[in-house]
């Protein structure tokens, strides 16, 4: 499939052919006009990667998003809603038998009916901001949207930060540092046990990732 890609000097040729496991990060908002979620994790993170996404390889993603839960998406459909994204790559992670572990962890989830973890997205966002307006709006979503604390449930990056664990990358004497119910979507390009920075990838013909991105420094 064919995409544009703009390459960190650190790796070039990396973004030539996605690998499985590469941690996909989506800026700014989807095309959808109302985006509460979105919203919410822009305000309490301060930053424009508001989504987070695992690619699968053979041009799949594995996601988990509001209305859907989690979902495997044709990565070409999932590029053409965002401005452009970022990939991070630990190769190191994804030997033959994890991302087997993956497939059948994400096969599973999808089989189980996992849900978008809602109240779980709404609670971080909520231990995330100092800013006593926010919070107020974020204990009113709650009362709407209570959740039901079902494990197989996760908000984006939740889904991508248990992908790490659950096929044995991230061990057991690390799972509490890397809670993925503590983990919003910018921690993940911040912290390199879910990868380097590779670059930028996006569908918009004639676009330009703006240089005061905020990740553009790794560039």
């Amino acid at each position: 499939m064919a995409y544009s890609f703009k390459e960190s000097s650190t790796f070039p040729g990396s973004l030539t052919n996605l690998n499985p496991g590469d941690v996909i990060l989506c800026t700014g908002k989807s095309k959808k006009k109302f985006d509460p979620i979105g919203d919410n994790v822009q305000s309490v993170t301060e930053s424009n990667y508001v989504h987070a996404a695992l690619y699968l390889g053979e041009d799949n993603i594995v996601e988990a998003v509001t209305g859907h839960g989690v979902q495997k998406k044709n990565l070409k459909s999932f590029l053409e809603k965002y401005n452009h994204c970022v990939v991070l790559r630990r190769s190191e992670a994804w030997t033959p038998e994890r991302v087997n572990m993956l497939s059948i962890f994400v096969n599973k989830l999808i089989l189980n009916g996992a849900k978008y973890n809602l109240s779980g997205a709404l609670k971080l966002g909520k231990t995330l901001t100092s800013d006593e307006a926010i919070k107020r709006k974020i204990d009113l979503l709650l009362k709407i949207f209570p959740g039901n604390d079902d494990s197989k449930d996760m908000f984006c990056s939740q889904l991508v930060a248990m992908c790490f664990i659950i096929t044995g990358y991230i061990g057991d004497s690390a799972k509490e540092y890397f809670n993925p119910t503590e983990t919003a979507p910018i921690k993940l390009a911040h912290d390199r046990a879910y990868g380097d920075f590779l670059g930028y990838i996006w569908i918009k013909k004639l676009y330009q990732v703006p240089d005061d991105d905020e990740l553009y420094h790794y560039m």
